[in-house]
């Protein structure tokens, strides 16, 4: 068994299989959680082919007991969560611009964004605050933080998910656990700023350094205009 254990939640083919290799070449074994068991062998296949221990657990993050139980089964499967990333993609038939908000549609967001990880936190929280070591990372969007009236819904559970990464961090000061957010304010494509093996690198610094709550990666001035321009 490793000596420590990476938890993906929301993995996907591109920043979190990055984010299992680049932890998995630290030592690390890496436990995967996503909705789709295909994707999820396909991760582990993938990770295998770089000797990076892994296993995919399926479950549905707005789904908190199969979010739960996703991640007893990564614990009893590989022991002890040393470092959570949290990072599920929004449904993209659900997203909308502000004047077609439903009470339902922010409810969807907020639970995939919010809810979703603060579930996951507080299944891993409580044994790394008995070890006084962990770190716990977050990834939102650039909606996070810039209105953008076309992916409005999308905005409501980022900026949630981002206050809640910041409270957290200064909640966790002088515990030995860290609490983390990269603010991904680009495409995720390979050979750009938001190449997701880049952001790994970052994602990794910011676990060992142990610096600062944010990172924010791309242009969100550039964002802004473009958001008040088309909105």
């Amino acid at each position: 068994m490793s000596a420590k254990v990476l938890l993906v939640v929301g993995a996907g083919p591109a920043l979190g299989y990055s984010l299992a290799e680049r932890f998995g070449r630290e030592g690390f074994a890496v436990a995967l959680i996503s909705r789709s068991s295909a994707n999820l062998d396909a991760l582990v296949s993938r990770l295998a082919d770089h000797c990076v221990e892994a296993a995919g657990f399926p479950a549905d993050v707005a789904d908190e007991e199969s979010l739960r139980s996703a991640i007893t089964a990564a614990k009893v499967r590989f022991g002890t969560v040393d470092v959570l990333e949290y990072s599920p993609a929004p449904d993209h038939d659900t997203v909308l611009d502000a004047l077609s908000i439903t009470p339902q549609n922010a409810r969807d967001h907020l639970g995939r964004s919010l809810v979703g990880a603060v579930t996951a936190a507080r299944e891993v929280l409580p044994e790394m605050l008995e070890r006084g070591s962990g770190a716990v990372l977050f990834t939102t969007g650039a909606s996070a933080t810039v209105p953008l009236p076309a992916h409005a819904s999308v905005g409501l559970g980022m900026s949630a998910l981002r206050n809640y990464a910041t409270v957290l961090h200064a909640a966790l000061a002088g515990t030995g656990v860290y609490a983390g957010t990269m603010m991904v304010a680009t495409r995720i494509q390979k050979d750009t700023p938001g190449d997701p093996d880049r952001l790994a690198d970052t994602y990794w610094n910011m676990y060992v350094k142990r610096d600062r709550v944010e990172t924010i990666v791309g242009d969100l001035e550039l964002l802004t205009r473009a958001g008040v321009s088309t909105g």
